[in-house]
């Protein structure tokens, strides 16, 4: 799970820090927009962030390197959310067994947000 810890802007209170969901609190389509980058200790080749929507993969995207230390992603989607118990959150992976991964807090960083575009 892609653990963002700290907020700019959450008008309803719908982002929370310690589960790093997203649950809001108004029913409708949402656009969802991110960016992850990060740094591997070794060898990642493949490298995927999921959107999860329920804690089950709703989109995804990828990115494949003959070999490489640094990997930057970035989507969007418009996701619909019933406003009470859906939640969603992102989930990054690579394939590089035994290997870790930091997320890369420099240019261009990493960000989550979500909108309410319409019911």
């Amino acid at each position: 799970t892609v653990q963002f810890t700290e907020e700019i802007h959450d008008t309803d209170s719908c982002y929370d820090t310690s589960t790093y969901k997203f649950t809001p609190n108004k029913a409708g389509y949402y656009q969802v927009n991110y960016h992850v980058g990060f740094s591997a200790s070794n060898n990642a080749t493949s490298a995927w962030v999921f959107l999860q929507k329920n804690d089950a993969a709703y989109s995804q995207i990828s990115q494949s390197n003959d070999w490489c230390y640094h990997m930057d992603m970035t989507s969007s989607d418009i996701v619909y959310l019933n406003g009470s118990s859906d939640s969603i959150r992102l989930r990054a992976e690579h394939n590089s067994s035994g290997d870790t991964f930091t997320l890369f807090d420099g240019a261009p960083g990493c960000y989550f947000s979500a909108y309410w575009i319409r019911s």
